[in-house]
């Protein structure tokens, strides 16, 4: 079965594959893994805006090496930009995400391992925009990042007042 090309469906996280004959292939959804070390803000004590940091360059920096990639590219479509879906997971360690970096390249997944500088340490990766459902797998060990760096949970936002209210 040949693939010529994406086709957005519906939810704007949904891709279908149309097929060469013109038949759509099972709709899959597109997203972005990130994951950080835990023991940057536990154990080394680094601000929450900068382990935040680290998650925002590895992103950052994984679209950009495939911006060629269909699943990027549609990713990054105008009609998607308000509603992209990342995952961002924690590792305890250097160790853990180092294993998990060398598992995606077993697996022949695309991402970035970002390196911090000037101290040259691992410290977060991002996948470019995948489909869930293929490599979800890899990331069974890995738990959500829940709660900011040595913070107290958040308070729920309140929305914003409506202006026309007024």
């Amino acid at each position: 079965l040949k693939l010529q090309f994406l086709y957005l469906i519906g939810h704007p996280h949904t891709i279908g594959w149309m097929s060469g004959d013109g038949g759509m292939q099972p709709a899959k959804h597109l997203v972005q893994y990130v994951v950080v070390r835990e023991d940057l803000g536990k154990k080394l004590e680094w601000p929450a805006g900068a382990v935040i940091a680290q998650c925002c360059h590895a992103s950052s920096a994984a679209i950009w090496e495939n911006m060629a990639d269909e699943a990027t590219q549609a990713y990054l479509h105008p009609d998607n930009i308000k509603s992209m879906h990342k995952v961002v997971l924690k590792c305890k360690n250097l160790n853990q995400l180092c294993t998990l970096s060398e598992a995606l390249k077993a697996s022949a997944v695309p991402h970035h391992l970002w390196q911090e500088l000037p101290e040259d340490i691992p410290t977060a990766l991002a996948t470019k925009p995948v489909f869930k459902e293929d490599v979800a797998p890899l990331f069974k060990k890995m738990q959500l990042y829940r709660d900011a760096v040595g913070a107290p949970k958040a308070k729920p936002v309140e929305a914003k007042p409506d202006a026309s209210a007024a």
